[in-house]
């Protein structure tokens, strides 16, 4: 009986630590390996090398099991012959063997003891068991490679998948935006933290036509204009920064500063026209993308753009602000804003010049809204 006990308890104890090391190894996330690997433990070198090359150890990992099982159930069947003899039990017009008995219960016991249960607590405290696992796996590893089963397992995969490996533990942009709702959601990450990485995520996919001030409600003014006649037009506008053009909309000089503006009236520069004032402006196409808006606005020390159509005409203003915001999902209005969202304002003054003009406002009702080229619903601002 004693000798039954032990095989039956190490067959368990076999397959309950193979079923906790498989189920840490594969509920490592490649974020964790990345923290492992920065912090430059042994934990993190081994976590890469597995999930890199995850065959390995979970060949080892299964030869083990398979070996407690076989092994164990054939040591527990001669065992039970030896404790219990060749009687068993009759319920009614059956008779049970004690070697029925004992595989039923040795079947249940595997199933629960060295399948649900440590499966369940690898998966749920994979971060605590992450250290010891590897280190228990690298041995593990060693061993079956010593024995040649990995060798086999290696030849046998490259026969199947013939130099494809479909394994992979990079996430996708998708994925990644399914976890920060659903961290979200579960409260790791507060609801400002989520809707950023929200953005983010989506960043890439905008262009500066999504965001723009269109060209309908953009403040712009000749070039020959007089920097007196400029300052009693547009002393009272809330605009830091205003485009100036030569005989059109269509070509832009460049824009002129507010602040210097009031700077040449006090130096008495009134008769001068605004283009003595004017600087460069940065021109972007519309298809742009947010990134690259960045990167050309910090690379040219400049926080505004002009948005040109594929004819070079203008299309709108584009500012840093209006990226942050798109990235924030925020609308940053200081004390002298009066208007939300720039293309929502154009679109409503479309509707008044339409109704004007009779025309039929369900054909403006079929403008294309405020989604970017590919068909990505720009983040609302709140």
């Amino acid at each position: 009986m004693a000798t039954l006990l032990v095989f039956a308890t190490l067959s368990i104890a076999f397959s309950f630590m193979c079923s906790i090391w498989e189920a840490v190894l594969l509920s490592v996330t490649p974020s964790y390996v990345k923290i492992k690997l920065a912090e430059g433990t042994q934990t993190g070198k081994l976590l890469q090398e597995f999930k890199q090359e995850v065959n390995a150890p979970l060949t080892a990992i299964l030869s083990l099991n398979t070996i407690a099982h076989t092994v164990g159930a054939i040591l527990v069947g001669a065992s039970t012959g030896a404790a219990f003899g060749e009687g068993g039990f009759t319920i009614g017009s059956f008779e049970l063997s004690y070697e029925v008995i004992v595989s039923v219960v040795m079947t249940l016991a595997i199933l629960v003891l060295s399948e649900i249960i440590p499966k369940n607590l690898g998966a749920t405290y994979w971060k605590q068991l992450a250290p010891f696992t590897v280190k228990a796996l690298n041995v593990l590893v060693k061993i079956f490679t010593w024995t040649g089963f990995i060798w086999l397992s290696n030849k046998i995969k490259k026969l199947l998948l013939r130099g494809d490996d479909p394994h992979g533990t990079a996430l996708t942009r998708t994925e990644f935006l399914a976890m920060a709702e659903a961290q979200t959601e579960e409260g790791q990450l507060k609801e400002e933290e989520g809707r950023i990485l929200r953005n983010l995520l989506a960043f890439e996919s905008l262009t500066v036509h999504d965001v723009m001030t269109p060209r309908t409600v953009v403040l712009a003014e000749r070039s020959d204009t007089s920097i007196g006649a400029f300052y009693e037009k547009y002393d009272e506008s809330p605009f830091s920064r205003f485009p100036i053009f030569k005989e059109n909309r269509d070509q832009v000089e460049g824009y002129i500063l507010k602040d210097m503006m009031y700077k040449a009236i006090i130096d008495g520069r009134q008769t001068e026209p605004i283009s003595a004032l004017k600087r460069e402006m940065l021109l972007v196409p519309h298809t742009t993308s947010l990134h690259r808006l960045i990167d050309l606005m910090l690379e040219r020390r400049e926080p505004i753009a002009l948005v040109v159509d594929e004819f070079g005409g203008m299309e709108g203003l584009v500012t840093m602000e209006d990226a942050m915001e798109t990235l924030l999902g925020l609308e940053i209005m200081d004390e002298s804003d009066n208007t939300k969202d720039m293309q929502h304002l154009a679109r409503e003054r479309w509707r008044k010049r339409a109704k004007a003009m009779g025309i039929d406002l369900a054909d403006v009702d079929h403008l294309p809204k405020r989604t970017s080229n590919s068909g990505t619903e720009v983040p609302e601002k709140e």
